[in-house]
């Protein structure tokens, strides 16, 4: 019996110390886990942007595509071409500086004839 108790007292020493083990194992995959986390939440964020960024290119390119169905003779506009304008009506009071800074920060501006809807009228 004698034995049999110093056995289970050497099979407890044992397992107390794999429990130690676990917790520490446990421990670090807690810490890696709470990474990987932080990861995955910037690589969503930064594939949701890479996403936008590819959508207004392919709408960039394809400007005529999407906005057909509306605008005759479609024309993509420079933003080149409208800054002097922007800037003659800030000058006149026309816009506010920040309607003029909210304008250049659209992606695209198209111009067009509307077409004419199903009712015939505008």
């Amino acid at each position: 019996m004698k034995q049999d108790v110093t056995v289970l007292k050497q099979d407890v020493a044992i397992l107390k110390q794999d429990v130690d083990v676990l917790k520490q194992d446990v421990a670090v995959l807690k810490q890696d886990v709470a990474m990987l986390k932080q990861d995955m939440s910037y690589l969503k964020g930064e594939f949701g942007r890479f996403k936008g960024r590819e959508f207004e290119r392919t709408i960039r390119e394809k400007y005529y595509a999407y906005f057909g169905k509306l605008l005759r003779k479609s024309k993509l506009i420079n933003f080149e071409e409208i800054l002097p304008l922007l800037e003659s009506a800030e000058d006149k009071n026309l816009i506010t500086e920040e309607q003029k800074l909210s304008v250049l920060q659209l992606d695209l501006l198209v111009s067009g004839e509307l077409k004419p809807t199903k009712k015939g009228c505008f």
